[in-house]
């Protein structure tokens, strides 16, 4: 019995460690992300550092996907002519507040997103006028 729990264990130990770096993103030889599910996206949103850079490979629906916006970190993301779909946000805390971005970044860095196209999506705030 002791030896089957083990087993199991290990197994269910192994599947964790594949299914955590299973959306872990690399960068390509030109040190960009190739972006293209929903998945990577906030893979990619989760991971990148100031400056990093990303080209969409494929159009992306976030249906069903949680999402939030890159913070104050400056980054690239070239749409490569695709188009994201059904992306939508809901922020309470107003102020600079964006569907993709939402502050601009830090020490006056911009964010540059460019050829792409966004589809059926939304952002609302709902804040009050102090905020």
């Amino acid at each position: 019995m002791k030896k089957t729990v083990s087993i199991l264990l290990t197994v269910f130990l192994l599947l964790a460690a594949v299914a955590m770096t299973s959306f872990a993103l690399e960068k390509n030889a030109d040190g960009v992300y190739e972006i293209a599910t929903a998945d990577d996206l906030i893979a990619f949103r989760n991971e990148a550092q100031a400056h990093d850079k990303a080209i969409l490979t494929a159009n992306i629906d976030m249906t069903g996907k949680e999402w939030t916006p890159f913070g104050e970190i400056a980054i690239t993301i070239d749409g490569n002519g695709y188009t994201i779909s059904n992306l939508s946000y809901t922020s309470t805390a107003g102020g600079n507040v964006g569907l993709l971005v939402s502050k601009l970044a830090h020490g006056g860095q911009k964010h540059e997103i460019k050829n792409l196209t966004l589809s059926n999506c939304s952002l609302t705030v709902t804040a009050s006028n102090g905020t």
